[in-house]
């Protein structure tokens, strides 16, 4: 098995890659939908939460309210570290027992794990080679507000306190530049992996 890292900025493209990673007969896990599916799931993970910012964070019916959860922890940065510091190792389980069961049926056993924070978790080091997916902030903030329904002021708040693109540029093993329509992408994002599994 061999883990590839895919990571990139809010608004960068990172999903719209993974799909087309997915088209070509390559595994993905998503994080961030590992991490939904655990705060509903998770009873381990439930109680750690809970354990430390308290039960405010749980909705009516005694599960994580992720609404809640995000109005305490980006208002504050340390209170984001330390709820990052307690679903990172619970990610990282998850992801690697899911990676080892679709190693097999992926292609060159391949399996990217589509990451967010894949540095700020220490996910890299699990990796055989690290993706990044880079647009111009422009374009980045443009989604995000579109997506998430932020306004523009909201969306540069929230990739300013994101690494930037020169730090994945100096750190990743390849990048793809989403800075045209999907026809480039898709020609950049199939050029960079046909070029992993010629190595593997």
């Amino acid at each position: 098995m061999k883990l590839i890292g895919l990571c990139g900025r809010s608004g960068s493209g990172k999903s719209e890659c993974g799909r087309m990673i997915a088209s070509m007969g390559i595994a993905v896990i998503d994080c961030d939908a590992v991490y939904h599916e655990l705060l509903e799931s998770s009873e381990p993970l439930k109680q750690e939460l809970t354990g430390f910012f308290g039960t405010e964070i749980l909705d009516h019916e005694g599960s994580i309210d992720r609404k809640a959860l995000g109005r305490i922890v980006f208002a504050d940065d340390t209170l984001l570290m330390k709820l990052n510091q307690i679903t990172h190792k619970h990610i990282l389980q998850t992801v690697l027992r899911r990676a080892e069961a679709a190693a097999p049926k992926s292609r060159g056993g391949l399996v990217v794990v589509q990451a967010p924070l894949l540095f700020e978790s220490g996910f890299d080091k699990q990796c055989y080679k690290i993706v990044g997916v880079i647009a111009p902030d422009e374009q980045s903030v443009e989604r995000l507000c579109k997506r998430d329904n932020l306004a523009k002021e909201q969306a540069a708040i929230r990739l300013s306190k994101q690494l930037d693109n020169e730090y994945l540029k100096a750190r990743c093993d390849y990048i793809i530049y989403n800075n045209s329509d999907l026809a480039a992408l898709r020609a950049n994002t199939e050029r960079v992996f046909e070029n992993i599994l010629k190595g593997c």
